[in-house]
């Protein structure tokens, strides 16, 4: 979620560089970039990349909201839990709240 957060301020800051450093700077490969780019504009982000300033910014205001909370299972629960979805080689699913807001 740190490179989220990294990723949010630099894309707010229009800070982010071409692909090629952005993916220096948060020391992740271009496809992982990619990734929570996506996932950015999954949650309803409009970003864009502008080649002259070579930097990506997103069209409106946001503000990244990331909530995680943890709950012990039991072995009935366990089999109840929802399958999540993979953001960049972590796993979400109900217990974590990621929200953007507009």
């Amino acid at each position: 979620m740190e490179k989220l957060k990294q990723l949010d301020q630099l894309i707010r800051l229009k800070s982010t560089g071409t692909p090629e450093e952005l993916s220096k700077k948060l020391n992740l490969s271009k496809r992982h970039v990619k990734n929570y780019i996506e996932t950015l504009e999954d949650l309803g982000a409009e970003i864009s990349y502008c080649r002259f300033n070579q930097t990506y910014y997103y069209k409106a205001r946001y503000k990244l909201n990331l909530n995680v909370s943890l709950e012990e299972l039991d072995d009935n629960n366990c089999f109840k839990t929802q399958g999540g979805r993979i953001i960049a080689g972590q796993i979400y699913n109900n217990t974590y709240q990621i929200n953007l807001l507009k």
